[in-house]
């Protein structure tokens, strides 16, 4: 069983500043020692505010394993995850976890409460005036925008033969990419300015803790104070104010190159100095390359947040149309069984049609002369009926007129040809059984009562088209109208029972 070299730990730390524009911070800290044990490297994700207040924090591990089928771990880490492949581990006692390796690299990932030993915030002023990031959108003015660097990673170690604090060296890089036709005369503090097509790339850096840790005085003290402050600034004169990113990469790398000692001379770490500086070009330069890598990301990033919300939407239509289809699906069996049941009936009324068929032929051949009157009858009686609403409305001003359209109606429907339609009748009950005959002779009758109470509507209508001004008059004649149209209804439905129940079954 092997167990990882801590020796060959190495660590990085991945920010990231959420405000009214999006920034982020990337740092990194790498520690390596003597090779030939199995590597870790781990990754810290953290979500910061733009106040900067940590919300959430994400961390990710890698395994280099070595050909080992059991790799012994240590992590504190909950909720722990296999993010690459299937293999699992066992917890031991503590911190210490036990990987089944199989001989394959580990990849997995886990929260933490435990709190980044560094970090930088950011504050803004626009024309002397500070203010917060998410008011700056669409502002001109002159723009300082300031970084502020914090390392809180220390350790006790003899300096001069006296116990002394120091501070785990990191230098710090911050990255912001500023396109040109938003921001003129960029000038950095402490780093460079980078052409890159349309855009500057503002770079600049710091290595918070160090001059403390050095102990320094005098000259030396004073001049690595001016030059290598914890804090950086970035001015620009800006136009409708838009910021995409923030980057600051974090890394102690460097550092473990620099081969110094409490017996280095002065010389030594002016020359070390020297070797720190051109790391830091170094660094620069890949900071030009981890902006464009993440602006690549913070795309990719956007168009699946985006896609995530039309699944989400999607999710929900669906549910929807789940449940719709749930519904129709009951209303389907409804329909089928109603279906299954008339086509059964249809099927035993097609030889009742057929007997009946010449029965019916003479009945439309009287009724067709009548169906033209019945439908300006009703449309007649509709517009009286719409005349009469307005009419109470109105009141007596609209009395005659309704009176007027009320006697048409009623004369409209005195003129339908009743005789017509009962000498049909009479001419079918040659051919209708006993039955039969005894409802044709009720529903004639029907008919000529119908006849009866139109004539009467007509003559009723006459007499209140006279007394035009009277608003009682009128609504008489109404009901009058309405009892005749119940009749005639009444008896054209006999009618219609009465075909149907000549047609065998």
């Amino acid at each position: 069983m092997e167990s990882i070299d801590m020796r060959r730990f190495c660590k990085t730390y991945a920010f990231g500043l959420s405000a009214a524009m999006v920034m982020a911070m990337l740092t990194t800290g790498n520690i390596s020692y003597a090779a030939g044990k199995i590597e870790k490297e781990e990754t810290v994700y953290v979500t910061q505010d733009s106040d900067g207040s940590v919300s959430e924090i994400t961390v990710s591990d890698c395994l280099k394993n070595v050909g080992k089928n059991d790799v012994k771990d240590k992590s504190n880490l909950t909720n722990i995850e296999n993010t690459k492949g299937d293999e699992t581990y066992e917890q031991g006692e503590g911190d210490a976890i036990t990987w089944k390796g199989n001989g394959e690299d580990i990849y997995y990932e886990g929260e933490t409460s435990d709190k980044p030993p560094i970090s930088v915030s950011f504050t803004y002023q626009l024309d002397g005036k500070e203010m917060n990031a998410e008011d700056l959108a669409g502002k001109n003015g002159k723009l300082t925008i300031t970084a502020e660097y914090k390392n809180e990673a220390t350790y006790k170690d003899s300096l001069n033969g006296k116990e002394e604090e120091l501070y785990v060296p990191f230098l710090m890089a911050s990255v912001v990419v500023l396109p040109q036709d938003h921001f003129e005369n960029v000038e950095v503090s402490q780093g460079k300015l980078v052409k890159e097509g349309d855009d500057q790339i503002a770079i600049a850096y710091a290595v918070p803790g160090l001059t403390k840790s050095l102990n320094l005085s005098g000259d030396m003290k004073k001049n690595l104070e001016e030059d290598l402050k914890d804090s950086i600034t970035i001015t620009a004169d800006v136009t409708d104010f838009e910021l995409d990113s923030i980057y600051t990469i974090a890394t102690s790398d460097i550092f473990s190159e620099l081969d110094l000692d409490e017996d280095s001379s002065m010389d030594d770490l002016e020359e070390a100095l020297d070797g720190l500086a051109d790391a830091t070009d170094e660094l620069i330069s890949g900071s030009s390359q981890l902006s464009d890598g993440i602006g690549t990301f913070h795309k990719s990033f956007s168009k699946y947040a985006d896609g995530v919300k039309k699944l989400n939407k999607g999710a929900k239509s669906l549910a929807s149309g789940a449940k719709t289809l749930a519904d129709s699906i009951g209303t389907l069996a409804t329909g089928t069984s109603s279906y299954v049941k008339g086509a059964k009936s249809f099927a035993e009324g097609v030889t009742g049609y057929i007997a009946g068929e010449k029965v019916i032929s003479q009945i439309n051949d009287a009724l067709a002369p009548n169906t033209t009157t019945l439908t300006n009858t009703g449309k007649s009686v509709a517009e009286g009926v719409n005349a009469y609403t307005e009419a109470t409305a109105a009141a007596n001003t609209q009395a005659a007129s309704v009176a007027t359209g009320t006697a048409e109606t009623a004369a409209t429907l005195a003129g339908v040809d009743y005789s017509g339609i009962i000498t049909v009748l009479e001419a079918s009950k040659t051919t209708a059984s006993e039955e039969d005959k005894v409802a044709i002779d009720a529903y004639i009758a029907q008919l000529k009562s119908a006849a009866e109470t139109a004539a009467k509507a007509a003559t009723t209508a006459q007499s209140a088209a006279v007394v035009s001004g009277t608003l009682n008059a009128v609504t008489a004649q109404n009901d009058t109208l309405k009892g005749g149209v119940s009749q005639l209804n009444t008896a054209l439905d006999g009618v219609a029972k009465g075909i149907t129940g000549m047609i065998p079954v």
